[in-house]
């Protein structure tokens, strides 16, 4: 079955107004979607990421000191990216 050109256009701007209230991904959906992927794809799960705006916040338990650097890094290479805050990042504290 194969779509008319109007049917084939109102498809596409439905999908689209289905992504947001506006009718497109926000800025912020789009930068968590793609931190997270990022994170993941370097051995970096322990973060989590949301958006504001254009600012990265990370969160979660590190393995060490530089697994958090790597996180902030890793972030902070994420295209559109402005600024990272990674307060919410601990360490996890060896036991004896």
């Amino acid at each position: 079955m194969r779509l008319s050109a109007g049917a084939a256009i109102f498809t596409v701007a439905a999908g689209a107004l289905a992504q947001s209230p506006f009718g497109a991904p926000t800025v912020g959906s789009g930068l968590r979607s793609a931190a997270t992927a990022a994170l993941v794809a370097n051995d970096l799960a322990f973060a989590t990421a949301r958006a504001d705006g254009r600012t990265l916040i990370l969160s979660g338990t590190a393995p060490d000191a530089a697994s958090v650097g790597a996180a902030m890094e890793t972030a902070s290479s994420v295209p559109g990216v402005s600024r990272v805050d990674a307060k919410g990042l601990s360490i996890l504290e060896a036991s004896d």
